[in-house]
């Protein structure tokens, strides 16, 4: 019996500039696709935030979501009842001006400091 030629799999191939062909792995065109929707997507809910809409995407009263839910639920707000998006992104690198907290026990433990002391008298 003749020996076997491994097999290859087919690659996709696009042509480049100098006519050779070269593969494109189409695990990176889906990573792109991810962080191009994702930086939209934070920009967007930047954008909501500085419009002081942040009360329509986050009713929790104390601002637990994230810029990317906020974000999702405006894109959900603008298919249902015809809201605006942004066309130009731009993210800001300023501090957010309302910090989110995670729960009632979270703004207790910040409003109380992370570390308490007492101090005893040395006899």
């Amino acid at each position: 019996m003749p020996p076997r030629k491994p097999s290859t799999p087919p690659q996709r191939s696009t042509p480049s500039r100098a006519g050779v062909k070269q593969p494109v792995p189409a695990l990176s065109r889906l990573c792109l696709v991810v962080a191009i929707a994702t930086l939209y997507l934070v920009a967007q809910g930047s954008e909501v935030v500085k419009q002081g809409q942040r009360s329509l995407v986050d009713p929790h009263w104390l601002r637990g979501s994230s810029y990317l839910k906020m974000s999702w639920n405006w894109v959900k707000l603008v298919l249902t009842r015809g809201y605006a998006l942004i066309t130009h992104m731009s993210v800001s690198g300023e501090c957010d001006p309302e910090l989110a907290m995670a729960s009632k026990c979270h703004v207790q433990l910040c409003r109380q400091g992370r570390f308490a002391f007492e101090l005893s008298e040395a006899a």
